[in-house]
């Protein structure tokens, strides 16, 4: 199973990614899922999939529940 890193001790960078989805969720970014702490430890990549993630969930051809 991989590492989770908890919020407070994440590194500036996978901070900043958290920040952005709590922020755009409303929510508080202590309490971001496992996905993202996982690849906490990884920011280049967190900073990638989290880019991705935005792009596939904007507005588009298919509505939102498909």
């Amino acid at each position: 199973m991989a590492k989770l890193t908890e919020y407070k001790d994440m590194n500036p960078r996978a901070k900043a990614v958290v920040e952005g989805i709590a922020q755009a969720r409303g929510t508080d970014p202590a309490g971001i899922n496992n996905v993202w702490k996982a690849l906490a430890r990884h920011p280049d990549v967190m900073e990638r999939f989290a880019a991705e993630m935005k792009a596939v969930m904007a507005p588009g051809k298919l509505d939102g529940l498909t």
